[in-house]
This record gives structure tokens, sequence and C-alpha cells, in this order.
């Protein structure tokens, strides 16, 4: 199935969670806003993208 993330069409297999993405393009701590909606990290295991799915991620990186 394809989604858009951070707007480029990728191909993922189906019932895929949003933990194995994030885990696939190297995210530890990240963001994510899908189809217009903030999905909360205790959210990630349980969250399948579907297709057609607008996933927008935002490294979060610490300062000081």
């Amino acid at each position: 199935m394809n989604i858009l993330l951070n707007d480029t069409t990728i191909e993922i297999p189906d019932d895929y969670c949003l933990k194995d993405l994030l885990k696939l393009k190297g995210y530890r701590r990240a963001a994510v806003i899908i189809n217009d909606k903030h999905i909360l990290i205790r959210e990630y295991e349980k969250v399948i993208l579907k297709n057609n799915d607008a996933v927008k991620i935002v490294r979060i990186s610490g300062g000081g």
C-alpha cells in the first residue's frame, strides 16, 4: 500500500504500524501527525497505517 510520508509517496506492507515505520526510517523520538491528527507517543504501537494516509514526522531534538 502507499502512504504520503512528509510529502513523498512511499510503499509499505499492509497492516504496518506507526512504530514500525518510525523504526524503518530511523526516528527514535518524533512527533507524528496522520491525516491532520496528532498521535500520542503511547498510541504509536496501536496505530495501523492505511492506504493513502498522509503522515508527517517531525524529529524531536534537545537543545540547551
